[in-house]
């Protein structure tokens, strides 16, 4: 459950939200880290290669399992 938790962002961030050095908390409390580097988006590392708009938030697709530190 814990790295489900950790996938899971309350709330809607769309791709124009993110800029370099930030950080948000997820579901089980841990923190994320946003990167912007030649134009790509990575969390923890992990590029975005995806983004998908749903009705109930946002889906960023990523090429990795995060698993909480």
């Amino acid at each position: 459950m814990n790295i489900l938790e950790y996938h899971t962002y309350v709330g809607s961030l769309k791709p124009e939200y993110f800029q370099d050095g930030q950080s948000y908390e997820q579901v089980n409390g841990k923190k994320v880290n946003i990167t912007i580097k030649d134009g790509k988006t990575f969390v923890n590392g992990s590029e975005i290669v995806a983004s998908i708009n749903t009705s109930n938030g946002m889906i960023h697709v990523i090429g990795d399992v995060l698993l909480p530190k």
